[in-house]
């Protein structure tokens, strides 16, 4: 199984003390090469407390079970799961979904990203997603 990486970056608004990023709406996914997909690599700083997280469903995909995981590197092409975010996206509903996560133990890691369906289950090809979170507004810190 392939990981389709989409060349979707990630854009910034401030509120209040925070940073939000949100990636651009991902493409609909190539059914014959893939049923994963990551985010581009984060080199925000991620490390040190509880993270809120969004995953966003713009075009359902299907009724499965579809994980969503925290992956870290420390060269950017060699992935390692640090967490599991969502057990189950619920990815055939239409909507934001919301998790807090607990990164005070992974200390420094040059890259994060995100990663749906990374079990590969047949998911649908023409479902679309953003993913959300929010690292402290340096001009505050």
């Amino acid at each position: 199984m392939a990981i389709e990486i989409q060349n979707k970056a990630f854009t910034s608004v401030t509120v209040g003390l925070h940073r939000v990023k949100t990636s651009a709406l991902s493409d609909a996914m190539t059914a014959s090469t893939s049923q994963s997909l990551a985010s581009l690599p984060i080199t925000d700083s991620l490390a040190g407390s509880k993270k809120v997280i969004e995953f966003v469903v713009e075009t359902a995909f299907a009724n499965v079970a579809a994980t969503l995981i925290l992956e870290g590197s420390l060269t950017g092409d060699v992935w390692t799961t640090l967490a599991t975010i969502s057990s189950d996206t619920e990815p055939d509903v239409v909507g934001t979904k919301v998790y807090t996560m607990d990164t005070s133990t992974y200390g420094s890691i040059p890259y994060v990203r995100f990663h749906f369906n990374p079990t590969g289950l047949t998911i649908s090809s023409a479902g679309k997603c953003q993913f959300r979170y929010s690292t402290p507004n340096s001009s505050f810190a």
